[in-house]
């Protein structure tokens, strides 16, 4: 596969397979040798980089992406001769010791002042948490950080490094040229209707790639693909777009977005909540809210949010459209309810009350997550909850899911029902905390997992009555 990108200002043309990472092509193929690899899978951030110039982790970004895209890597932030204002502080504030995780370090805090000039030092540390250090224990980073935050405005902008394809003339309009013996083969149609058809006409069922998260980290079992549909760049599968009674997520809107929306955040802030945990910024920049429902797996953080917010799929074929609540779309482990010529393209989220009806009762939900890491895990337990409650206190809707405690998500139905009409008082959240341990089912580590369930469910019923409130404009109160 031929490709051109521009990478730190200099176009360059390229001979590559089609899944060698962004990684490996900096380091191997063009000498750029400042972007460090250490995990390969996403986890640890020394590879990160600017692809357009939002932050990514290079070694989960395939080739066949990066035609008439442009770079940025350490290299390119700034010289010996005139570093950029981060790499002074840097190296001011003694932020640098072995130096592996450097380049990353200073790439996502570029990202995170280039978003928010002047943040405080937890938001500092959420910029930051996609990337391991094991030298400095995180102060003296933090420290220089806010250096250069408090510096002048003109510090805390984009370096010249960025956006600046238009400007250089830069253009390579279309999908990459393809070569004899390129493995996989990889299309690239440009709108649903295209993909409908590919998919349609395929004699087997091509790989959908859109963020790569998942399937570019090696070791997952899964062999390599001989077609790729690239549904990455399909304007209309990204979007958030509030509908009279519910609200549309496009399949390829990235995580980072569906946390930041507003109505997400304000009507749904279980969902919010999940998406924000979903991964560092460099994750959830790629990351997609369809891939991770199509992926099926029970570690998957959306799918318990999505699960008590009574949400749908809508799949689509040439054959038609079908609509399915999200429970019916699991149907066991990796597995789901898509044909293969089937593509999942917008997720419903109904809005859970009119205004009538948030004069008279107040909904709470909650989302949360235990794993090794606050910002970028695989979660060991998650628990989704979204209750109604009348104005005695009564709970009049309950809907409560767990992940990773069973092959697949599961929503805790019996749970639910026994909390109706009930108040959240103490006996009351022994009982349903016992109930939703039995209805669980964990693969690994039971007694662990089923305890988790009742420590995440009881912590949740008993702030019920003074948790987060969502009245009828959706705003969040106490």
């Amino acid at each position: 596969m031929r490709i051109s990108l521009l990478v730190n200002g200099t176009e360059q043309m390229l001979r590559v397979p089609p899944l060698r990472s962004l990684l490996k092509i900096l380091r191997e193929d063009l000498g750029l040798t400042g972007t460090k690899e250490g995990c390969g899978e996403g986890e640890c951030g020394a590879c990160a980089v600017f692809l357009d110039g939002m932050l990514v982790n290079s070694c989960l970004v395939p080739a066949f992406q990066l035609h008439g895209r442009e770079v940025v890597t350490i290299e390119g932030l700034g010289s010996k001769e005139n570093p950029d204002p981060l790499q002074n502080a840097f190296l001011e504030e003694g932020a640098v010791q072995c130096g592996f995780c450097t380049p990353g370090l200073i790439l996502a805090s570029r990202a995170l002042l280039n978003e928010n000039p002047h943040p405080n030092r937890e938001e500092i540390r959420a910029g930051l948490s996609g990337s391991l250090c094991r030298c400095t224990g995180y102060e003296r980073v933090v420290a220089a950080v806010e250096k250069c935050a408090a510096a002048s405005p003109e510090e805390a902008t984009t370096p010249d490094g960025q956006g600046t394809r238009e400007k250089r003339g830069f253009r390579s309009d279309g999908p990459p040229f393809p070569c004899d013996g390129d493995s996989p083969r990889v299309l690239f149609p440009q709108s649903i209707d295209e993909t409908l058809r590919m998919l349609a006409d395929a004699d087997a069922p091509p790989t959908l790639f859109a963020g790569g998260t998942d399937l570019m980290v090696p070791g997952n079992g899964e062999a390599v693909p001989e077609c790729i549909l690239n549904i990455l760049d399909i304007p209309d599968l990204r979007g958030i777009f509030e509908r009279e009674d519910l609200l549309e997520i496009r399949a390829g809107t990235s995580m980072d977005a569906v946390a930041k929306n507003a109505v997400v955040r304000k009507s749904f802030p279980a969902l919010a909540e999940a998406a924000l945990s979903f991964g560092a910024p460099a994750i959830r920049n790629r990351a997609t809210i369809g891939g991770n429902l199509a992926g099926a797996s029970t570690a998957a953080d959306s799918p318990p949010a999505l699960l008590v917010l009574g949400a749908s799929v809508v799949l689509e074929s040439v054959r038609g459209t079908r609509t399915i609540p999200l429970e019916e779309f699991v149907t066991s482990y990796r597995k789901t309810v898509l044909a293969g010529d089937e593509l999942l393209t917008k997720i419903l989220v109904p809005f859970r009350m009119g205004r009538e009806q948030a004069e008279r009762y107040r909904n709470f939900q909650s989302f949360r997550k235990v794993g090794s890491r606050s910002a970028l895990t695989i979660s060991r337990v998650t628990v989704a909850a979204s209750l109604d409650t009348d104005a005695e206190g009564r709970i009049v809707h309950a809907r409560i899911a767990v992940g990773s405690a069973a092959p697949t998500v599961r929503l805790l139905e019996r749970t639910g029902r026994f909390l109706l009409g009930r108040t959240a008082d103490a006996a009351t959240r022994r009982e349903a905390c016992r109930r939703a341990a039995e209805e669980v089912a964990p693969r690994s580590t039971p007694e662990y997992k089923r305890w988790v369930v009742e420590q995440l469910l009881g912590d949740f019923l008993e702030h019920l009555p003074g948790g987060p409130r969502c009245d009828e404009d959706g705003a969040e109160k106490r």
